[in-house]
């Protein structure tokens, strides 16, 4: 996910953060790797990560993502899809700021709830966009 702003001097810039997987394949700066090595520490504290990036936006760029997205608001098929493409032409040669790690907890009687459905033969699937480290 990211956001294009004016910062108070006068630059646009694009700020973005997500999972590393998708955030640190764009980055072509920073801190990548020394990001790369706090996530995996993160992930095995059990931390759920979340990795930010940035870069400073052209006003050539600007006007083009600009238009790209107003195209995308007028669109009547496929918008979603036209979105991802308007922040896919812009979101690469990021530089890396760094990573977050938060303790995120399971909510009151999953567990337990977990381990009646297992002992009750229910095969259960639990999805998550999250590492393999934090599985419970």
């Amino acid at each position: 996910m990211s956001i294009i702003l004016r910062d108070p001097s006068g630059k646009v810039l694009l700020l973005c953060k997500g999972a590393e997987s998708s955030v640190l394949d764009i980055c072509n700066s920073g801190c990548v790797e020394v990001t790369r090595k706090h996530v995996d520490d993160y992930a095995a504290e059990g931390l759920r990560t979340l990795v930010f990036a940035m870069r400073e936006i052209s006003p050539e760029d600007y006007s083009e993502v600009d238009r790209l997205m107003l195209d995308c608001q007028n669109a009547i098929n496929d918008r979603e899809a036209k979105e991802q493409l308007a922040f896919q032409s812009i979101e690469d040669k990021l530089c890396c700021i760094g990573v977050t790690g938060v303790e995120d907890r399971l909510q009151d009687g999953v567990y337990e709830t977990i381990s009646a459905l297992k002992e009750g033969r229910v095969k259960l699937w639990v999805l998550t966009g999250d590492k393999m480290e934090r599985v419970v």
